[in-house]
């Protein structure tokens, strides 16, 4: 081993060093194309925020509280619900939850099933703002 030190000693001594390119202008054109685009959302209207309202025991006593309970489109965010209420039933909503509701698994002999997943939004009203939505119910 030590014959083999001296040798690869010897000839890191005698190579000589190479000068590497300049690659900082295609580092920096790299990097201006490498950088992600944020997405925006773009709603054209509330229809498309708003799926339906959604009907079941639970909404129907939140809406004594002045709750009330939408299934909203997956890409939405609060903000576009509050906007979304306000101008469909013209009201003044105070406060939003928004909650991504997970499908349920069954099974139907030896086939799986899965209900597919979707985004609710719980949307609260100012005091004395109510929504018609029960209306032939």
């Amino acid at each position: 081993m030590g014959l083999l030190d001296t040798i690869s000693k010897k000839d890191k001594k005698t190579a000589k060093p190479v000068k590497k390119a300049k690659k900082s202008a295609s580092k920096k054109a790299t990097s201006k194309s490498s950088k992600k685009v944020k997405k925006v959302r773009v709603h054209s209207s509330a229809n498309r925020v708003l799926n339906k309202p959604l009907v079941s025991e639970k909404a129907a006593c939140m809406e004594t509280e002045g709750k009330y309970v939408f299934s909203v489109a997956k890409d939405a965010s609060k903000s576009d619900v509050k906007r979304a209420v306000s101008a469909l039933y013209n009201v003044t909503p105070v406060k939003v939850n928004v909650v991504n509701v997970l499908g349920n698994k069954s099974r139907s002999g030896h086939k799986m099933r899965k209900s597919s997943t979707y985004k609710k939004a719980i949307v609260t009203l100012a005091q004395g703002e109510k929504i018609q939505l029960y209306e032939g119910v």
